[in-house]
């Protein structure tokens, strides 16, 4: 989200993904805490590379318009 403010991304969008990392967090959390099956550890995985694709996204992103790119 630093980098996002610093490359003056939109800070509507940076809401909306801050909100949407947050929760993919609360989502893996209650997953992680609750995963009883085999199927319930996929579903974690998947909650997990959500989650850690966000912060990527931003970065990336924030490296473009750095840089004068295009959005991604």
């Amino acid at each position: 989200m630093i980098a996002g403010n610093v490359s003056n991304l939109p800070t509507k969008e940076l809401n909306i993904l801050a909100t949407e990392y947050l929760g993919a967090r609360v989502l893996y959390t209650a997953v992680y805490m609750g995963a009883r099956s085999e199927l319930m550890s996929y579903v974690r995985t998947g909650l997990y590379g959500w989650s850690v694709g966000i912060p990527l996204y931003v970065l990336i992103k924030a490296g473009n318009s750095m840089l004068g790119g295009g959005s991604v």
